[in-house]
């Protein structure tokens, strides 16, 4: 027996160095990629990495939920690319 879903969506803040790049040796590290888990009852993962000034982040979802997670995730570019242009012209 399944369970109902105990919300529709969950928001997760990885916190990473959010203003300078971190190295391995030479290498600066261009970006972090995170991978969101979808437990039983929670349909939709949206996980968030600050790094080096840039907003990284994963989208996980159940197939029966959400067929193309990466559709979502240029949508969630898209808005966050229109509140950074917003928020600029507020100042």
């Amino acid at each position: 027996e399944q369970l109902p879903p105990n919300c529709n969506l969950v928001v997760s803040n990885v916190p990473a160095p959010s203003t300078r790049a971190l190295y391995l040796g030479n290498a600066r590290m261009t970006a972090i990629y995170t991978a969101p888990i979808v437990p039983a009852g929670i349909p939709v993962n949206v996980t968030l990495a600050p790094y080096a000034g840039k907003l990284c982040f994963g989208v996980g979802a159940g197939s029966e939920v959400m067929a193309d997670t990466h559709r979502y995730a240029r949508l969630i570019e898209k808005a966050y690319t229109q509140l950074v242009t917003a928020a600029k012209l507020e100042k």
